[in-house]
């Protein structure tokens, strides 16, 4: 399976439910930390 990336926020309660779930399922994902209380999500990187 190709190496999975979440952009995480963790404030935000969905990020929070998939962090939970691969951890206990044992699925190896990459996390790439956002702000979006500063907008981090709406940069040009990002929107990409």
């Amino acid at each position: 399976m190709a190496n999975l990336l979440l952009y995480s926020d963790q404030a935000a309660p969905p990020c929070r439910a998939v962090l939970l779930t691969t951890e206990a399922l044992g699925i190896e994902i990459t996390i790439r930390e956002i702000n979006i209380a500063r907008r981090d999500n709406m940069t040009d990187e990002f929107v990409k």
